[in-house]
């Protein structure tokens, strides 16, 4: 049994809800914003419980400078990038 046509667009704006719409980095200075979250592998309209914490923290860390990563979803659109250097 499928969906109907007006449920699956329902469900569509629900999950649409859950994209990534704002990634914030916080304690950076040797790096910029923009390359923190370029190494991270997470884009605006990635839906946020298919962003992989594990794999996007790792990828921050080996950036040369960085000690510290942590790399938490604020629901419903919201991804934060705290970093220590």
């Amino acid at each position: 049994m499928g969906l109907t046509l007006e449920e699956f667009y329902n469900s569509h704006k629900i999950l649409s809800i859950f994209k990534v719409k704002s990634i914030i980095v916080n304690g950076n200075s040797a790096y910029g914003d923009t390359e923190i979250i370029k190494a991270s592998g997470i884009s605006k309209g990635d839906s946020i419980f298919s962003v992989n914490i594990d794999i996007s923290q790792e990828a921050v860390s080996s950036l040369g400078r960085i000690s510290w990563v942590k790399i938490t979803r604020s629901v419903p659109s919201k991804i934060v990038i705290d970093v220590e250097e």
